[in-house]
């Protein structure tokens, strides 16, 4: 069992392979990836949790 934890994400069919920038938001392909690599494991590996977070955000950089 994986839970993934996504927090705010944009929807972006129209431009799903642009390269995204830093301080861009996370989409919903960045979920999929993050699902992708989870479901791509060995049967031996197991992720309890995913968080996923901008590279760079208010919270990451507060301290």
């Amino acid at each position: 069992m994986t839970s993934i934890y996504p927090g705010m994400i944009e929807d972006v069919p129209p431009e799903w392979d642009r390269e995204r920038g830093i301080n861009e938001s996370l989409t919903n392909k960045d979920v999929v990836d993050a699902i992708l690599f989870a479901l791509s494991a060995p049967a031996n590996v197991s992720f309890r949790q995913i968080v996923i977070e901008r590279t760079r955000s208010h919270f990451l950089l507060s301290g």
